[in-house]
């Protein structure tokens, strides 16, 4: 019914979707992910964290305590960690003390239904997040993630067997600044101006395909959040309260604008698997190019990590 009433809906939904930043017709996928926020200095952080684990549980009102093994894992929490254990109320204050100070976080509700705001966060402050939700975030996601056993959960066993990761976690932390690189660039900036960008995106979209004729007389941009049961959905934006209201006018340019993508030249594969998926995304429905730059290895031998990426 809601797409019948509007020319494009956007839903945090990913069962809705179809899937991570997709689109079927007129609805289009937009994570309800505030912005992220990174510390100044990363070793500074690191230094500071003085604890091992922390468990964050879900919200009151999260459809995760559904699940048996919740309960479970809040009875363990509390036997094992209970000055450690937190209660999810989505506010940064509350994320900042479940994660700051901690290597690694359980966050026990796995929000599979969309993306998780307190993943996002925990990957901001630097704690490595041990989760089971939605992470297919980008192509390094799955290395800087522990996921944990839901057949047979053992907070004692996991304490164990982090305390021996924790003697080789060099590895980790290099695969974590990575996903905090590519989560970083999604979500730096407020959600609002996100979901004003991609309501102008979906716009020029219409306009370009011939359907402008049908844009709401009160000038409007419908954009509508169907959450995943849940009922706190934002207002519209409209022009008056749009991030962008106070931007000068400028006359239509034709602009160009391209994806740039740094690679190693043995990887023809990778490239080419860039072209035939997100690649392909870019071009088809958002008009984007995608150029690929390729790192040199020096004659002296000596390889540079800002030369030669993989």
């Amino acid at each position: 019914d809601e797409e019948r009433n509007h020319d494009n809906v956007l839903t945090d939904s990913l069962v809705h979707a179809g899937g991570f930043a997709s689109r079927i017709g007129s609805l289009s996928f937009l994570e309800r992910v505030d912005e992220m926020f990174l510390p100044p200095d990363p070793d500074t952080t690191l230094s500071m964290k003085e604890h091992m684990l922390s468990v964050l549980l879900p919200a009151e009102a999260s459809a995760a305590w559904a699940d048996p093994l919740t309960y479970e894992i809040q009875r363990q929490a509390l036997k094992y960690l209970p000055e450690h254990t937190f209660v999810d109320n989505k506010s940064p204050q509350l994320h900042v003390q479940a994660f700051a100070r901690y290597r690694f976080s359980l966050i026990v509700d796995d929000e599979s239904h969309t993306i998780s705001g307190a993943f996002v966060r925990c990957v901001g402050l630097q704690a490595i997040p041990l989760f089971n939700g939605f992470v297919a975030l980008g192509t390094m996601t799955f290395r800087g993630i522990i996921p944990y056993n839901r057949t047979h959960f053992g907070l004692d066993l996991l304490l164990a067997t982090l305390r021996d990761i924790n003697h080789d976690i060099g590895w980790l932390w290099h695969y974590h600044r990575m996903l905090q690189d590519q989560l970083f660039y999604r979500y730096a900036q407020p959600f609002e101006e996100r979901l004003a960008a991609t309501a102008c995106t979906l716009c020029r979209l219409r306009q370009s395909s011939g359907h402008g004729n049908r844009a709401r007389s009160n000038g409007n941009v419908a954009a509508l959040l169907l959450r995943s049961g849940r009922r706190d959905v934002p207002p519209a934006v409209s022009p008056s309260s749009s991030p962008l209201q106070h931007l000068p006018q400028q006359p239509a340019l034709q602009l160009r604008t391209f994806v740039a993508v740094f690679s190693a030249g043995s990887n023809a594969d990778r490239r080419q698997a860039v072209r035939a998926t997100w690649g392909r995304l870019l071009r088809d429905h958002y008009d984007l190019d995608v150029r690929f730059f390729l790192g040199r290895i020096s004659s002296e031998g000596i390889l540079s990590p800002a030369a030669v990426r993989v």
